[in-house]
């Protein structure tokens, strides 16, 4: 279709809307919740028809047709903001004016806009004056405006109004008459105001011999020739100026006598009524499937001119045909059907569903509900479903209301017994009558005779004593002492500090002092899970109760520690009663927050667009270059969305039911494995119940596209990629850039990198800008580089501070390369503090802030900086639980900090500075020397280690496919042995399928990570030789042999891609290990000491390092080795060597608990028959054979995995 012809009907249809007489702007009508959903289906069609189409025709049209077609659309939008305003939606009305200020409207039309964002409420009385006015009805509309008059402040739209009460009027009576006789009798007379269509004001007179002698009125006409005119409107008899404003108003929307005149076979209404004939027809015919489509192609068209009566009988009718599609009796297994019949009847446009058909829905849905009973609390809760779904879909409706709340009532009677919680949250739902606070009150009694329990039920107990009446007031004395001393104990500081610390003696301390603290009792099980000792950690929680009365954190554990051992279902049932009848609160308060906080801000920006936010900050705009009114911009967002009233209450409810989440995702894990274990129809509704709840965490309702990018994340942590992939593809596929730079978010989201890298880089080379600037931002964080990520930032928009800030960190990661530890602590300071300044709501500022505060303590070795990282993250991740990104930080940094309280016992880490991968290594030697059984407890009990463990398992439902999750709890249990963890780790991971490609590999054996190693080793190694040193002064042995680990361990790395210097490396690695064996024998050096062994060995000999350079990139050194030992060609020069003999010998001063097959291939390489004899049990253990399988599955592309599981096998 002609774009010209696209628009054009697009606002036809869209004024037609406006002037339809369901939509006067009446802000005091009280049927506005009915029409809401239409006003907002009207307000998208002019965004998304109207104004998009064009913004793409725009740029075809010459100036002036531009200019007066912008003119138009402009007011078009102007008019309808008022019936959205009107509606209660003041966002949606801002955000449409700003649409129409972006349109660069000219004269009056300007003035009105900047009036309506002045004066809101005055605006409306004008529109809904014209409103009335195009309706025919002159004097309702005059009066408006009278009124209107009396009050306005503003003087633009006080000219507007005068303006209109002396504008055109429309001719009621018809055209006045014309005749003389001898020069006596009434004419017209004079022209003005002539316009482009031919039209003029002239004078109706009475006339005495042709001179007019008295005026009757003014009328617009075009002169037909030969004494013939054709009168278009009354005008008044005073002059005024007009401008193209009235035109358009009188040609599109008021309508001209030349348009009104239409044959009957084109009318509307006739062409309505065949329609209805034809739907009619078909729906005799008996074909449910048929009639639906019949109905619905009539009211998605001509059925919008139907009479009410006719529309009323439709929409009747329409619920008849559904409700056929909707089994009967409804039972509980059946609500699919439902659910379905639901979500069609919300696709029936709004006017099709007011009324008659509404109220005939609602007796449908009574009715299902009543079908379905109230015998057990399985009948219930479905009936409650149906309820609340039919609430949601249709007006309020006091009889489904009072139905609710006799549910809720049910429902809490049934489960007071043995979910008191659960009980009291039913009751309070119900609405709290006067029956229902004397039937909640035995409820309140128990209760409130825990302070643990107090604090889990704190919130239904304030909506309790709230509505506390006469009889109960003792009770709610009572319950405000229960409160305030709950609150006590929660604020406790000792009591935080224990629960924070994970240290056995303090929790106990602090369970002595609050003997009925279910967070402590908790804490205490969870260490006893972490010690192996699920059996006790069950004990210890059930002694406190029934499952029904345990505090959210008792309850979790307990769930947890039935996982332990295997019991799915026990576990699901625990998590399920908490979790399954508060996810509608969940996803229903996330949106309602997202909503709130997008309108306001949208609402906050368009003011100062227009130059309407405060007079300070607007005076600071005026002067502000580019980067600093971004910066001004941000700061009075912050500011004023962190006082918003409405905002405030949304985050506070969500925050209130947000610490469920983890919980649904646990859950969530657990359908997914019962879906891999089952099979049928439990199978599907294992994986349909996982879906509900991923689906229950998503952010955004089920709005196209914004549905379809959760749904898609959705159907990737469930696994089914198929399906996740082509909702993500049909996201992309509508071409809007915006949209493609969500849904690359949303594979980095989902841990798939290099498909968020593809589709980024697209949108950056196709140039539509501001949209590539943003793809190059976002390249730049998805870079692994510092130099690909200074490039991609200076592709991004220079003037933003965030780029400033970025490249402000890209300088501190150089300076740490460069050891200017000083100049790197102030960059990341500065970096931390720009993140601060967005405040502490903002989810993506508080990880970013946390990133650079754990640069600042690589670059100072200070742990307060890591403590208050990781408080960041953790407030990142109760803003929002369901990021994986933010997660994967939090439990990376969990780990890292554990890691450190580990080796305290034994090492000052800050005196060493360990950084990340050197306090890992230090670790993973510990563990295979003298040390090892006090290590691994240590990390069994650490608070860090577990939290970080527990958060693992949260990323591995959000982002299945990130091999990262997985990495880090192998590594994690390999480090503690844990035999049946690491089975259950593989199981769980087979059900995954593949994870993303390892690009890092592929980098590596291009050579393109060469020079990034080879800084990093030298760094290392110049920092080891400067704190060896001073530890060589201090006599302290431990910090000498760690050292000189760390010092080997970076000469081996630099070896690896430093030809020049390879074999002296080597060399100096090996005296490292050797004098750090010496100096803390229980440290474990000999493990590395073996492996710097079979490096030379393969170096020394020509044939070996011939091998060893084609093979390095591929396979380890040990693996090397064992490839050269099993050909004939090198065989002997490998059993001659006597590097591989001292290999030998240093494993032979560890526990050949620790020794693997890499140590068994050692040991078969030299022939040395008591070692091999001595690792022969290595090819038995379980925990080995998982562990290579799970690393297979990590990077396919490694064969090295294969070779070690060969190995296991040929007992």
């Amino acid at each position: 279709m002609d774009p010209i012809q696209t628009l054009t009907r697009a606002m036809d249809a869209v004024a037609k809307a406006v002037d339809h007489r369901d939509h006067e702007p009446d802000p005091a009508r009280a049927d506005w919740p009915r029409l809401r959903n239409h006003v907002t289906e009207l307000r998208r069609r002019m965004e998304d028809e109207v104004i998009a189409s064009f913004a793409t025709l725009a740029i075809e049209l010459p100036p002036g047709a531009r200019e007066k077609v912008a003119d138009n659309v402009a007011f078009l939008a102007i008019e309808l903001s008022a019936i959205v305003r009107a509606s209660a939606d003041e966002s949606g009305a801002v955000r449409l004016l700003r649409a129409a200020h972006k349109l660069g409207p000219r004269g009056l039309v300007a003035e009105e806009l900047e009036g309506a964002m002045r004066e809101p409420a005055t605006h409306l009385a004008l529109c809904r004056a014209r409103w009335n006015h195009r309706q025919g009805d002159f004097d309702v509309g005059d009066r408006i405006l009278r009124e209107a008059r009396r009050t306005a402040k503003d003087a633009g739209l006080r000219k507007l109004i005068e303006t209109v009460l002396n504008g055109s009027r429309p001719l009621t009576n018809g055209a006045p008459a014309l005749f003389r006789v001898n020069g006596f009798g009434v004419g017209i007379y004079g022209e003005r105001d002539r316009r482009d269509d031919g039209s003029y004001v002239t004078t109706h007179c009475i006339s005495a011999l042709f001179v007019p002698i008295f005026p009757l009125g003014a009328y617009r006409v075009i002169d037909q020739g030969h004494g013939s005119y054709l009168f278009l409107s009354k005008e008044p008899l005073s002059a005024f100026a007009r401008g193209w404003r009235w035109a358009l108003l009188a040609a599109v929307v008021l309508g001209v006598v030349s348009t009104a005149v239409s044959s009957y076979l084109s009318s509307p209404s006739r062409l309505a009524a065949i329609a209805l004939e034809d739907a009619r027809a078909v729906d005799a015919r008996g074909d449910v499937d048929a009639s639906l489509a019949a109905y619905d192609g009539l009211l998605a068209g001509a059925g919008y001119d139907l009479d009410l009566a006719d529309r009323e009988a439709v929409g009747v009718r329409y619920v008849d045909v559904l409700a056929s599609t909707v089994p009967t009796p409804l039972t509980e297994d059946r609500l699919d059907a439902f659910d379905r019949a639901m979500t069609r009847w919300q696709s029936v446009p709004q006017y099709a569903r007011s009324g008659a058909p509404e109220r005939h829905l609602q007796e449908r849905v009574a009715a299902w509900a009543s079908e379905l009973g109230e015998r057990d609390e399985r009948s219930l809760r479905a009936a409650l479903t149906v309820v609340e779904r039919g609430i949601a879909v249709t007006t309020p409706s006091s009889p489904l209301d009072a139905r609710r709340s006799a549910l809720h009532r049910a429902l809490g009677e049934r489960l007071a017994p043995e979910w008191p919680f659960e009980a009291l949250d039913e009751h309070v739902a119900s609405g709290l009558d006067e029956a229902g606070v004397r039937a909640a009150a035995p409820i309140v009694e128990r209760v409130i005779a825990s302070p643990s329990l107090v604090l889990a039920a704190s919130r239904s107990l304030r909506a309790w004593a709230s509505a506390a009446r006469m009889d109960t007031l003792p009770l709610r004395d009572r319950v405000s002492d229960a409160l305030a001393a709950a609150d006590a104990m929660q604020a406790d500081a000792e009591r935080a500090a224990a629960l924070a610390s994970g240290d056995e003696a303090l929790l106990r301390a602090s369970l002595a002092r609050f003997p009925d603290d279910h967070d402590c009792v908790a804490a205490l099980a969870d260490l006893s899970r972490a010690r192996g000792d699920s059996a006790a950690a069950t004990a210890t929680l059930r002694a406190l109760g029934s499952p029904g009365v345990l505090a959210p954190t008792a309850l979790a554990s307990l769930a947890a520690a039935e996982l332990d051992v295997g019991h799915l279902d026990d576990a699901r049932a625990l998590l399920a009663r908490r979790v399954m009848p508060r996810l509608g609160e969940l996803r229903e308060a996330q949106q309602a927050m997202s909503r709130i906080e997008r309108e306001r801000t949208e609402s906050l920006v368009s003011r100062l667009e227009m130059g309407l936010g405060p007079p300070e900050v607007q005076a600071r705009l005026r002067v502000a270059s580019d980067d600093e009114t971004r910066a001004i911009v941000s700061e009075h967002l912050a500011s004023e969305l962190s006082r918003d009233p409405e905002l405030g209450a949304a985050r506070a409810r969500y925050e209130a039911i947000a610490p469920i989440v983890p919980s649904v995702l646990q859950l969530a894990m657990i359908e997914l494995r019962r879906g891999g274990e089952r099979s049928g129809a439990e199978r599907d509704r294992a994986l349909a119940d996982a879906e509900r709840l991923f689906l229950a965490i998503q952010a955004e309702a089920a709005s196209v596209p914004a549905y379809h990018l959760g749904l898609g994340q959705v159907y990737y942590r469930l696994g089914r990629e198929g399906q996740g992939e082509q909702e993500l593809q049909s996201v992309l596929a509508s071409g809007d850039e915006d949209l493609a730079l969500q849904v690359a978010r949303a594979y980095r989201e989902l841990g798939l990198e290099p498909r968020a890298r593809e589709v980024a880089t697209g949108v950056y080379e196709r140039g539509q800008q501001p949209q590539a600037g943003r793809a190059a931002m976002l390249l730049s964080i998805l870079a692994d580089r510092i130099e690909d990520t200074e490039t991609w930032l200076a592709r991004a928009p220079q003037d933003t501070p965030e780029v400033r800030t970025r490249l402000t960190d890209v300088r501190g990661q150089r300076a740490l390369r460069e050891r200017r530890y000083d100049d790197a602590d102030r960059l990341f300071a500065e970096v931390a503090r720009d993140w601060d300044r967005a405040g502490d709501r903002d989810m993506p500022a508080l990880n970013n802030a946390a990133v650079a505060l754990g640069a600042r303590y690589e670059a100072t070795a200070d742990p307060s900086h890591l403590d208050a990282a990781l408080d960041r993250l953790e407030r990142a991740v109760r803003l929002a639980p369901d990021q994986s990104i933010t997660i994967s930080n939090l439990a990376d940094a969990h780990r890292f900090r554990g890691t450190l309280r580990v080796l305290s016992r034994w090492l000052d880490g800050r005196a060493l500075r360990l950084d990340r991968s050197q306090a890992d290594a230090l670790l993973g030697i510990m563990t295979a020397g003298a040390h090892r059984a006090e290590v691994i407890a240590a990390l069994r009990d650490d608070p860090g280690i577990r939290r970080a463990i527990e958060l693992t398992h949260q990323e591995q439902v959000l982002a299945p496919r990130r091999a990262g999750a997985w990495e880090r709890e192998l590594a994690l249990l390999r480090r503690c042995g844990d035999p049946s963890a690491l089975v259950d780790l593989e199981a769980r991971i087979a059900r995954v399928g593949e994870l993303e490609v390892n690009e890092q590999r592929a980098a590596w054996e291009r050579g393109e990570w060469d020079a990034e190693i080879l800084v990093h080793a030298e760094r290392a190694l110049a920092d080891a030789d400067d704190r060896l040193a001073r530890a060589r002064r201090g006599r302290d042995p431990r910090a000498v042999a760690a050292l000189l680990t760390i010092r080997g361990n970076a000469l081996l790395e630099r070896a690896t891609v430093r030809a020049e210097s390879r074999d002296a490396d080597v060399d100096l690695a090996i005296a490292a290990y050797r004098e750090a064996a010496a100096a803390w024998p229980e440290l474990g050096a000999s493990s590395m000491l073996a492996q710097a062994h079979v490096t030379r060995a393969l170096l020394r000999d020509a044939s070996l390092r011939v091998r060893w350079e084609a093979e390095r990139r591929r396979f380890s050194v040990v693996a090397i080795l064992h490839h050269a030992s099993n050909d004939p060609a090198q065989a002997a020069q490998v059993r001659a060597s006597s590097d591989v003999r001292d290999a030998v010998a240093a494993l032979s001063a560890l526990d050949p608990v620790v020794l693997r097959v890499d140590e068994l291939w050692i040991a078969e390489s030299a022939a040395d028959a008591a070692m091999i004899a001595r690792l022969a049990p290595v090819r038995a253990r379980e925990d080995l054979r998982a562990a290579y399988a799970i690393d297979r599955r990590l990077d396919p592309s490694d064969s090295e995995s294969d070779e070690r599981l060969a190995t296991l096998a040929s007992r």
